[in-house]
C-alpha cells in the first residue's frame, strides 16, 4: 500500500500543469506499529467538485468543463490517462479553479 501512495505522490509531483494539485512532501511517519503516509499538498479549500441538485446555469457548467478539459488535454499531451475522473477527482478553491487529483489508477 505505501509503495502505490508513493508512486502516485511521484507520478502526480512531476506532472506541472496549473490543472493538477500541486503535492509539495510526501513523507512516511512511524506510529506505534503501523506506518502512515502523509502528503502535502496546495489547500484546495473548498472540496472536490460538488454538481447542485438543479444542476448548473449553462454558461457556468460550460466554464467549468472547459477548465477540466484544459486540464485533462495537458496530462494527455504528457502521456497520461488519469482513468478515473469523477467529481470527487476535482478539487476546487476559493478562486474558483478546478483542478485535478488522485493519479492512482493513472498510466
Amino acid at each position: 500500500m505505501l509503495k502505490l501512495c508513493r508512486q502516485e505522490t511521484l507520478r502526480q509531483q512531476l506532472m506541472k500543469s496549473d490543472g493538477i494539485v500541486k503535492i509539495f512532501m510526501s513523507k512516511v511517519i512511524p506510529i506505534d506499529q503501523e506506518k502512515i503516509f502523509v502528503i502535502a499538498s496546495e489547500l484546495m479549500d473548498q472540496g472536490h467538485l460538488k454538481i447542485p441538485e438543479q444542476g448548473y446555469q449553462p454558461q457556468v457548467a460550460l466554464n467549468k468543463l472547459i477548465a477540466i478539459l484544459k486540464c485533462y488535454q495537458v496530462l494527455y499531451r504528457q502521456g497520461v490517462a488519469h482513468r478515473d475522473l469523477k467529481p470527487q477527482n476535482i478539487l476546487t478553491n476559493s478562486k474558483g479553479e478546478l483542478k485535478i487529483t488522485d493519479f492512482g489508477s493513472a498510466m
